[in-house]
């Protein structure tokens, strides 16, 4: 969450949807970080608006994971 505020100069510029989405797919993009850490900074974002800040709870969306290919089987005739 830190960091967070510090990507865009200070709290009182990261209360727009648009600046926490930017930050998260910065997350993703840049700093190449699991889905899981994106999740937990997503949902600190959350317990920062809703819980402390007390103001309506912004609910970014995070950008999905990527599907993991499955292998391709083979058949006994292919083989």
């Amino acid at each position: 969450m830190h960091h967070g505020l510090g990507y865009t100069t200070g709290a009182h510029r990261i209360r727009s949807t648009q600046a926490i989405q930017t930050y998260l797919s910065h997350l993703i993009t840049e700093k190449k970080l699991a889905y899981s850490s994106v999740n937990q900074a997503a949902c600190a974002f959350r317990f920062l608006f809703g819980e402390v800040l007390r103001q309506p709870a912004i609910w970014p969306e995070i950008p999905g994971r990527v599907p993991k290919r499955l292998p391709v089987v083979l058949s006994r005739e292919d083989i």
